[in-house]
């Protein structure tokens, strides 16, 4: 086990290759939307739509960066829709641990302390890795780790009060304070930093999670693309094992 650099929480797990194994790469959708498009709620939809496959979540909003003591002394003024807001290079080294093929443990984000969780950690691994978040294209290194890019198109109201529901709820934020934050920080963010990445996307989510023909397309995509990688990985492994292992020592013994 080693740790990611910049963050003592994230840890890497690599199981030693046995001979003529072939390590797997997972299958990365991207799903960016601004804040309250329903991102989690699309993955949730996949995850339930693929109960044969090993799927795991990993969420951008685990590498914000810790506050420091001057953005703590006035928290609601601090800018979370900025992407400097965010450990993007951490989140880089940490997905392409992943890509790789490497098991790795993230601790979530405390919103309520505001600083990565030292109790509440989630292990990415699987088949399938559904990476969410609002800036997951907004770098050319994060994009090229993505197979597939999906943007959740919603309604900038909607989007609004599914904020607003959530963060009354898990935050313990009142309604001024959360529109006032829109308004001011996260309207801008989403003009200024996630629109312009919409022309990266593969597919337009239009409605979310209530677009069930869409998903149910996506799925049946995701799925296509593991059968054809486990059709690849077994005619690799096969060439490799029984032509190396087998045919190269017989060979040998007929001409010695």
């Amino acid at each position: 086990m080693s740790s990611l650099p910049n963050r003592k929480y994230y840890f890497t797990t690599e199981s030693d290759d046995e001979e003529g194994s072939i390590k797997e790469s997972p299958y990365i959708v991207g799903v960016c939307g601004g804040s309250g498009s329903g991102k989690t709620s699309v993955c949730r939809e996949i995850i339930k739509k693929l109960p044969n496959k090993r799927v795991s979540l990993l969420s951008q909003d685990w590498f914000y960066k810790t506050l420091t003591e001057k953005d703590l002394e006035n928290v609601g003024e601090y800018d979370w829709d900025k992407p400097d807001a965010l450990d993007l290079d951490l989140l880089s080294k940490t997905l392409e641990k992943i890509k790789e093929g490497s098991a790795v443990t993230c601790p979530k984000y405390d919103f309520c302390n505001n600083k990565p969780s030292t109790t509440e950690f989630a292990t990415v691994e699987g088949d399938v890795i559904l990476f969410e978040g609002i800036h997951i294209f907004n770098t050319p290194e994060l994009r090229d780790l993505i197979d597939i890019k999906v943007f959740v198109d919603v309604d900038d109201d909607i989007r609004l009060g599914r904020r607003i529901l959530r963060d009354t709820k898990e935050r313990g934020r009142t309604v001024e304070s959360i529109i006032n934050q829109y308004f001011k920080f996260v309207k801008p963010g989403f003009d200024n930093y996630v629109v312009p990445v919409r022309k990266y996307a593969d597919i337009i989510l239009l409605r979310g999670s209530s677009n069930k023909v869409a998903i149910e397309l996506l799925v049946q995509q995701i799925k296509n693309e593991i059968e054809c990688r486990n059709k690849n990985e077994f005619n690799n492994f096969k060439n490799k094992y029984f032509v190396e292992k087998f045919t190269g020592p017989k060979i040998e013994k007929i001409f010695n």
